[in-house]
């Protein structure tokens, strides 16, 4: 009850004793622990209230006994990152008013950040390798908290009697500054710029750099401390021999915004709660019934920035019975969020490439951005300015923007997921503008995300002048190449996820499905013809036995042959295209389609149990590698049954046990040694996590002042 009055804690204690009074056996000794400073006075007085279980004033433990007992006991504060930066990092006491004045910005933020900071490991990891180090470099991709670990690094130095300086503008201010004969901290946040695009080294800068690096390396008394993006810090090291001489990919942690597990999504928000001083503790006790607060923790569009809105934006006009309906909200619907800073903040440029990222699958390279740049321009009759699209992303990257470096160069995205739900939103509000988008679609997988965020959700009238640039848009792009791939973390390994591009067959279903969003209305000859053109295409490659792929192909035969428009060259086709099915899944899948279309194509299945034994022989003899388990054992099996093909034979037999000896003897590949990053924690059960919202409801309504201390 950190900053409550005495009386509000006097009427607590009374309401704690009659509650200690109903307990059935009854306590044998009680304690009451505050955060609150207690005289000797007030020890008594609550001795009293709460006697007989509390015999002693000592039993009475206030803030100042606290100190008492961590000072007693460091080992205790040294494993509570935020316990012992709270009591000891008092920044504004423990340094000279010249370095306050000088990095007052950095210490006051600092000093913001400390409580609601929530250490993911990564904390204890970075403080050993900066003190053995004496420099580190903090990279990763922006937003995911490099800022705040260097902040909680500067202010663990400070509690140890270390000067804090700030750079901001080159190295030569560290140069400046630095005294070897204090000890002194120094950081330098995104020392290599906002964005890959923007050139931050002058000429030879990047020599400076190494060079105080060096310095700092060989004193026994400064602390440097760099933050870049990791893009940036692979980009500068290409073009400067020197700092990859230096070595620094060896001296940098990256940090992964996927490291965030359910607990400390947990953590996060109950940190902003319990520091959201407007906010009422009426609202706070509005997320438990039911475990509310699970919807906001397990929400897929969490973000610590959402999080720091919906806790530091709450009006006194909202009900707080209705708080959680208004972060739900804000979650659903991100524009609440991003509505000031797209329409207000934002020039014409800037909007238009978080329209355009917000279209693709996920991250796409810079060339693939400024090429679909030109198209929109182009669509709306505008002129595009010289570097327009790099000064767009200086403006928005760490905001509604990612950017880092992929195996094809510079990769850009959307923030998260949240700004692409805004950008659907406005669309769908700004016709105009949705429609130029349709118009300027450069590539095909645009036209999915398209179709769910614009197309799809508005209905008769609304959608019908979309119909002809929609359609259009997907003459233009079915043959457009796919986009590339990029690279994810996922649970502590690299993995590539690769775009895959819908064949021609899945391309054609795609059309066919949108042409249904549309109102029925004279049918578009265009877009027929064109259909019919594809149909050749897809026949002759089939013929050829060149399907792309098979489960697509199958759902475009029964897309046409619902629609009675399967035309007989596509039907002898398909027929040969099934026979060459070259996996389990194709002729599972081929199964499928039989059962559900016998008479499609007049083929049966007994007409291609030949041709499927014929795969199951060389599978089961060559290919045996391609069953991970005897569960795609076992599923192929059924499918072989489906085609009353005989599965008791010798092939079988021994196809199942070399699985089964291959698999028994299998541990898995072992994960990469990655000594930066520690190993993502268990994840929690909603029983654990509502331990730590449950103490919200400890606050009553005449005692609840701390509440939003």
């Amino acid at each position: 009850m950190e900053g409550s009055t005495f009386s509000q804690l006097r009427a607590a204690a009374k309401k704690e004793a009659k509650k200690i009074g109903e307990l059935n056996p009854k306590p044998a000794r009680y304690r009451l622990v505050t955060t609150r400073t207690l005289t000797a006075g007030n020890k008594s007085e609550l001795r009293k209230i709460l006697s007989p279980w509390v015999e002693r004033d000592s039993d009475i433990v206030g803030a100042e006994d606290l100190e008492l007992l961590l000072n007693a006991a460091p080992e205790v504060e040294r494993r509570h990152v935020k316990l012992w930066l709270t009591s000891a990092a008092q920044l504004s006491q423990s340094i000279h008013a010249a370095i306050w004045t000088r990095s007052g910005q950095m210490l006051a933020a600092i000093q913001k950040a400390i409580p609601k900071y929530v250490d993911t490991g990564v904390f204890g990891v970075a403080s050993r390798r900066l003190y053995d180090e004496k420099v580190l470099i903090l990279s990763g991709p922006p937003g995911i908290g490099k800022t705040s670990v260097a902040q909680m690094l500067v202010a663990e130095a400070v509690a140890l009697g270390y000067e804090p300086i700030e750079i901001s503008a080159d190295i030569e201010e560290g140069n400046r500054v630095v005294d070897p004969n204090k000890k002194q901290i120094l950081l330098y946040d995104d020392f290599l710029g906002a964005t890959f695009l923007e050139t931050r080294l002058s000429k030879n800068e990047d020599k400076r750099i190494v060079s105080f690096m060096a310095r700092c390396r060989a004193s026994p008394n400064t602390l440097l401390i760099l933050t870049t993006r990791e893009y940036i810090l692979k980009q500068a090291s290409s073009w400067s021999e020197v700092l990859d001489r230096e070595g620094l990919p060896m001296q940098r942690m990256l940090i992964e915004l996927t490291s965030y597990s359910r607990r400390e999504r947990a953590l996060i928000l109950y940190n902003h709660l319990y520091m959201a001083s407007k906010l009422p503790a009426e609202a706070k006790r509005a997320l438990l019934p039911d475990r509310a607060y699970l919807k906001i923790v397990d929400h897929k569009n969490y973000n610590p920035r959402i999080i720091e809105f919906v806790t530091s934006g709450y009006s006194n006009l909202l009900d707080p019975d209705r708080y959680l309906d208004f972060v739900l909200s804000n979650l659903d619907e991100p524009e609440q969020v991003w509505r000031t800073a797209f329409e207000q903040q934002l020039d014409d440029d800037s909007r238009d490439v978080v329209l355009l990222l917000s279209t693709m699958p996920s991250a796409i390279t810079v060339d693939e951005l400024e090429r679909s740049f030109a198209a929109l321009a182009a669509a709306r009759g505008k002129l595009i300015a010289h570097g327009a699209v790099t000064k767009a992303l200086r403006v928005l990257d760490d905001s509604l923007t990612r950017s880092w470096s992929g195996l094809r160069g510079p990769e850009v995205a959307i923030a998260n997921p949240s700004v692409g739900d805004f950008a659907g939103a406005w669309l769908r509000a700004n016709p105009l503008d949705a429609e130029a988008l349709i118009n300027s679609v450069v590539y095909f997988e645009q036209l999915d995300w398209i179709r769910g965020q614009v197309v799809a959700p508005k209905a008769g009238a609304g959608v019908a002048r979309y119909r002809e640039a929609f359609n259009a848009s997907i003459l233009r792009t079915t043959d457009a190449a796919p986009l590339g791939f990029s690279m994810n973390w996922v649970q502590n390994r690299w993995y590539m996820a690769y775009r895959e591009s819908r064949g021609i067959e899945g391309r054609l279903v795609f059309a066919l499905r949108s042409a249904n969003d549309f109102p029925k209305s004279a049918p578009d000859s265009t877009f027929q013809a064109w259909l019919r053109a594809k149909v050749e295409i897809v026949a002759a490659r089939w013929r050829e036995g060149r399907v792309e792929d098979m489960e697509n192909a199958l759902a475009l035969l029964e897309w046409m042959s619902d629609g009675g428009s399967l035309p007989d060259v596509l039907k002898e086709a398909a027929i040969d295209a099934m026979k060459r099915a070259s996996s389990a899944g194709d002729w599972e899948a081929v199964a499928n389609f039989l059962e559900d279309n016998p008479e499609a194509t007049g083929v049966q299945m007994d007409q291609l149990a030949g041709d499927f034994e014929a795969w199951i022989d060389d599978a089961l003899t060559s290919d045996l590698d391609s069953f991970s388990d005897t569960d795609a054992l076992n599923a192929l099996e059924q499918t072989a049954e489906r085609f009353s093909i005989s599965t008791s034979g010798w092939l079988w037999q021994d196809a199942f046990d070399q699985v089964t000896a291959r698999t028994n003897g299998w541990d898995g590949e072992p994960s990469p040694k990655r000594d930066s990053v520690p190993s993502p924690e268990r994840e929690v059960s909603d029983a654990e996590l509502e331990g730590i919202f449950g103490r919200f409801g400890a606050w009553e309504e005449d005692g609840a002042t701390a509440a939003g201390q």
